[in-house]
């Protein structure tokens, strides 16, 4: 087995044959707010909330907010981010998986980067999120509301 990688060249007649229909047309930060005590803290916890709202029937807008909080509590750091798809489709456009689930998979490395962003000041350790499976993340989140409405 060749164990020396893996290396590929795609034309851009290619790439531009292999466009999604899904695309993000706007994307900013609502909200940030971050407070922090100058008090050392090894431990995080996260939190996200994540909804969609149909525009029309081909555009949506889609909100998270990650809300971090430190071990001991010296660092509180809410930061909401809202995007608008579009996306070429028939039906209810909130009822498309790639509405659900890629539109966040898209918008999660922007919040990543801003929260180590925000958080790599003089005397604050950064925050740095690992690279999460936000499928799963909303397969998981869907199960237990579900498990709750029951």
């Amino acid at each position: 087995m060749d164990t020396k990688g893996i290396t590929a060249h795609i034309r851009h007649e290619e790439i531009q044959q292999s466009l999604s229909s899904l695309r993000m047309k706007n994307f900013h930060f609502s909200n940030i707010q971050i407070s922090f005590s100058g008090e050392p803290f090894e431990h995080t916890k996260m939190n996200l909330d994540v909804s969609h709202e149909s525009l029309d029937v081909n555009s949506a807008k889609v909100s998270v907010t990650a809300e971090i909080r430190s071990e001991p509590d010296s660092l509180h750091l809410i930061l909401s981010a809202e995007a608008t798809f579009s996306f070429d489709s028939n039906g209810n456009i909130l009822e498309n998986p790639l509405i659900q689930r890629n539109t966040v998979a898209i918008m999660f490395p922007f919040i990543r980067s801003e929260i180590t962003l925000l958080t790599s000041q003089p005397g604050m350790a950064p925050v740095v999120i690992p690279a999460l499976n936000i499928n799963k993340l909303l397969n998981d989140m869907n199960s237990n509301q579900d498990g709750a409405d029951s």
